[in-house]
């Protein structure tokens, strides 16, 4: 059985602009059942065949789990009501970073290692009995895509089931770690074909709006839209409003020196000198204005974007 599993790989599969094409050729063939039985099958044999060769022939086990792998993720709503399937999967992913790390294949060990802890979609992910090579991959590997921070993929649907990574989602707004997730969009009485893309989420705070079901009225079956990254404030708020504070502050203390100053009085009048107040009213005035215009631009900045989403969310159920 794991000669004919090794003989159908083909390479990997097509993906079109509109979505994701099935595989041209199946890793479980020759494995009797169901086309998600037969893929579950496959994926222990890859299993199986890594622990057994990952140290005699890592290549041909790396070849056989993406091969497994990318077939199971072709029943994405099957594999994500199966929970011993979903468990078979992670372990699967890690022990294709393992045979990777053996053919000193440092960056495709953290791709499938990065891969994993997306798998997880915000979960846990605990490499158990695998060795410390591959517990030393994953702590620095969680660290670095938890410091690249979060980006938003919202799913905006009517009666629909969505499925990201293979895990169905009830929260139709989820903030990922970056990188490229796996989209199954479904209409559970079957009336619409369902819809499936991989999205990649590159930016932090960047929005992702995928759109599906309501459109069907109108004649549409699926739209997609993809929001322009959040507009950047031109200072932090916080920034801003630290020189307005810090403008009026001055602008006080020269107020006080003005106050404090006595007046130099000559024969016929007194003058009063703001020579040592002058300093201070220009700077904390200057500071102030600053921090004013700043704030002003970013607010109506960030606003006119949050009408302009709005207004697309609103457009999109019509």
């Amino acid at each position: 059985m794991i000669a004919c599993l090794v003989l159908a790989f083909s390479g990997p599969p097509v993906e079109s602009s509109r979505g994701i094409d099935a595989p041209e050729a199946s890793v479980s063939a020759g494995v009797e059942g169901s086309g998600y039985e037969q893929a579950k099958r496959a994926l222990e044999m890859a299993s199986e065949m890594a622990s057994d060769m990952a140290n005699r022939d890592p290549a041909a086990a790396i070849e056989a789990l993406e091969a497994a792998l990318t077939e199971l993720h072709e029943y994405a709503p099957l594999l994500a009501a199966d929970q011993d399937a979903l468990a078979a999967r992670s372990q699967a992913q890690l022990n294709l970073a393992r045979a990777m790390l053996i053919v000193d294949d440092e960056a495709g060990a953290e791709q499938a290692m990065d891969e994993a802890i997306r798998g997880e979609l915000g979960g846990e992910l605990e490499p158990k009995n695998l060795g410390p090579r591959l517990v030393d991959l994953y702590l620095p590997r969680r660290v670095a895509l938890d410091n690249q921070g979060l980006a938003k993929l919202i799913v905006d649907c009517f009666d629909c089931d969505v499925y990201i990574n293979e895990r169905r989602v009830e929260d139709g707004t989820l903030e990922l770690l970056l990188g490229e997730y796996r989209v199954w969009i479904e209409d559970p009485e079957g009336r619409r074909e369902p819809h499936r893309e991989r999205v990649s989420l590159t930016d932090k705070d960047d929005v992702e709006t995928l759109y599906f079901g309501t459109p069907w009225r109108s004649g549409v079956g699926f739209v997609r839209l993809s929001e322009a990254r959040s507009v950047s404030r031109l200072v932090p708020r916080w920034g801003e409003l630290s020189l307005i504070a810090g403008g009026v502050t001055l602008a006080l203390v020269g107020g006080v020196i003005l106050a404090h100053d006595r007046p130099s009085c000559g024969v016929s009048m007194c003058t009063r000198t703001v020579k040592p107040a002058l300093p201070f009213f220009v700077v904390g005035g200057a500071a102030a204005l600053l921090g004013g215009v700043f704030l002003i631009v970013d607010e109506v900045r960030v606003g006119e974007r949050r009408g302009q989403r709005a207004m697309l969310g609103w457009s999109m159920r019509f």
